[in-house]
């Protein structure tokens, strides 16, 4: 079933993405009375909407006091609309071979969104205006609420997993008055109209449950029954499936925070705080991780004696494409990218491999310069060389450095120990030869100065025993330094189930 609907909706896709059709998406998990109060598309019914109707082009659309509604996007892109809000897409392109582009308006009342591939296309590919400002995005998730005086208090839910399997980035809140980056969830700021965008700050608790309550989502049964089948993505039936698996009900179960506590309140927070970053569907796997460490007596961690024994057998590869890389831990930092990774652990030869490729935006490298650049890495290994240092469990690791070459270059990458732990200790290269990091196309904005110095790893291994379902994951990190300043750090997670 799965497969036949993904495949009606990939159809649809492309017949939406032609050159002059204006469908761009339709409505789900409505509630109350919706109505589309004008349009731009000739024919277009004017009036009461119900689930599973068709969104246009320059759609005006308005939610009664007492109604919400979700409005699913062709490029996977989902808004959420509380009581009374007010929303016009403007500008929808998405096309393959042209330059993709989403703009929307929202006038009044609570929204959430959950960017999809039109954001991670291109740099702020996708914007939504609110009164007093236009935010631009980067892939990610955001909500936000507008009085009726046009003030909007907009945060960044990120980071964090997803319904849809969009991923955490940035945001930028500008007008002709100013400019603000948003790099860290659960931050955010209040904008007026003709008044620049406030100072970035912690959302308050209150904020954040007002807009809980205003866009909270439909119990995954209702919104299963109330989407139609040729718009069923195997992320939702999956995500679904997982809910009611576990027993979830109620009116909230389907919006990101509640998946996310599925993880346990407190690992929850610890990532958000580290600034972890997910692939599509790493909140399904991390879910089915907990239940495993829930349970009377979890199973431990593989160690370097399981993963050379009969506990696993054969090949299994680890793959995810387009995880999202953004700034964290580091104040200031306005650096971006993404990256594809395949891992290959081969149990009966004893032997695991790893190929990455991906990109950095903006990176800052010093204070009055900021680079750009394409890494890649291919390294193999013994499973038996992997290291123990992280979190007591078998790990592989690799780390490369570039540094300060001239006023607009760096050296050639070379190897270099991964500092780890706290205390932190230096764990060396677990990949035989000399597996440094590639880097090219690599532009720096502004001059490089003497001592600047980027730092790219990847580590990961596997956090759990169970066969066939065990999870892997890959993180990858790139930091700018110069002596004991740290400029910027990009990073994100891939976390994957073994196939």
């Amino acid at each position: 079933m799965i497969k036949k609907l993904i495949a009606t909706f990939s159809g649809l896709l492309l017949a939406c993405t032609s050159v002059n059709a204006e469908f761009i998406g339709v409505t789900a998990a409505l509630k109350g009375e919706v109505l589309r109060t004008a349009s731009v598309t000739p024919n277009t019914p004017i009036g009461l909407l119900e689930s599973g109707d068709k969104v246009f082009l320059g759609d005006q659309i308005k939610v009664s006091d007492t109604g919400r509604l979700q409005v699913l996007l062709v490029d996977e892109t989902v808004f959420t609309l509380g009581s009374g809000a007010e929303m016009t897409i403007d500008q929808f392109v998405y096309d393959p071979a042209k330059e993709n582009q989403l703009s929307a308006n929202i006038q009044k009342g609570a929204f959430r969104f959950v960017s999809g591939k039109i954001a991670k296309s291109k740099k702020d590919a996708m914007k939504v205006a609110v009164p007093g400002a236009t935010i631009a995005v980067r892939g990610t998730q955001v909500a936000g609420l507008i009085d009726d005086n046009g003030r909007s208090d907009i945060v960044l839910l990120g980071p964090g997993p997803n319904s849809f399997g969009a991923t955490p980035g940035a945001i930028s809140v500008f007008n002709d008055r100013g400019s603000v980056d948003i790099l860290r969830g659960g931050y955010g700021l209040a904008v007026a109209v003709d008044e620049p965008p406030g100072v970035v700050e912690q959302a308050e608790p209150a904020l954040l449950e007002r807009l809980e309550r205003a866009v909270s989502e439909l119990a995954s049964e209702e919104i299963a029954a109330n989407i139609p089948e040729e718009f069923v993505t195997e992320r939702i039936v999956e995500l679904a499936e997982t809910l009611v698996e576990k027993g979830v009900t109620g009116t909230n179960v389907t919006n990101d925070v509640e998946v996310l506590r599925l993880i346990t309140e407190e690992g929850a927070q610890a990532l958000s705080d580290d600034g972890v970053n997910f692939d599509a569907g790493a909140a399904i796997l991390l879910a089915r991780y907990s239940e495993l460490l829930t349970a009377p007596s979890p199973p431990p961690g593989p160690s370097l004696a399981d993963l050379q024994s009969a506990a696993f057998s054969g090949s299994r590869t680890y793959a995810a494409t387009g995880v999202q890389m953004t700034s964290a831990n580091v104040v200031g930092g306005t650096g971006s990218g993404s990256f594809d990774v395949t891992t290959t652990y081969d149990f009966d030869a004893g032997a695991l491999s790893q190929s990455i490729a991906g990109a950095v935006e903006d990176i800052k490298i010093n204070s009055g310069a900021t680079a750009n650049f394409n890494f890649s890495f291919s390294g193999t290994t013994d499973i038996a060389n992997m290291t123990t240092a992280l979190n007591g469990e078998p790990s592989f690791v690799a780390a490369s450095i570039m540094t300060q070459a001239s006023a607009s270059s760096f050296t050639a990458p070379s190897d270099v120990d991964l500092s780890v732990g706290d205390p932190v200790v230096a764990v060396p290269n677990t990949f035989t030869g000399s597996p440094a990091f590639g880097v090219t196309n690599l532009v720096i904005t502004g001059n490089a100065a003497s001592g600047d110095t980027l730092h790219i790893s990847t580590n990961g291994g596997l956090t759990t025993v169970a066969s066939p379902g065990d999870i892997g994951f890959t993180n990858i990190s790139v930091l700018s330094y110069n002596g004991l300043t740290d400029n910027d750090n990009v990073g994100g997670t891939a976390v994957t189930v073994g196939q």
